[in-house]
């Protein structure tokens, strides 16, 4: 909904119809797996039909039609997004010692760099991958990975 309506504003049409694709597959991804919640998969079909209701405006109304609603796919409010859903409150990091992947972990968004590298450091796999080394450096990219130098 947001790159959607950012497309828009910025008139990158293609660009705008290439994310409701990206919707629209996975759509069919998460029918694929059996296991769906009606009511989310549902919610996000009528958001769907709202979305290209610009650009494909008989198409939209006939399924807003199919799908049950009343009333004209054009009276009725365009979805807006929240930002407080895109935020997550943990991300998955890998973890490398020199450059090379040793592991991958959980943790929370919000955590600091000092309490990372002690809960980095207590993890059995990563004390076993160090063991008779020490850490000269330890690099953080924010939310995606950690690395220690070790020599």
């Amino acid at each position: 909904i947001k790159k959607v309506g950012e497309n828009i504003e910025e008139f990158s049409f293609n660009t705008a119809v290439a994310r409701l694709m990206e919707l629209t597959n996975a759509m069919y991804k998460y029918h694929q797996t059996g296991k769906i919640n009606s009511e989310l998969f549902k919610k996000t079909a009528d958001d769907l039909i709202l979305l290209i209701s610009p650009f494909t405006p008989h198409f939209a109304e006939e399924m807003n039609q199919f799908m049950g609603s009343k009333v004209s796919v054009f009276q009725r409010e365009y979805p807006i997004f929240d930002m407080n859903k895109l935020s997550k409150s943990t991300v998955e990091i890998v973890v490398q010692i020199n450059s090379k992947t040793k592991e991958k972990m959980v943790i929370s968004t919000d955590v600091d760099e000092e309490e990372l590298k002690k809960t980095i450091l207590k993890n059995e796999n990563i004390k076993n991958a160090l063991e008779g080394k020490t850490v000269v450096k330890f690099i953080y990219v924010k939310g995606k990975l950690v690395n220690l130098i070790a020599k």
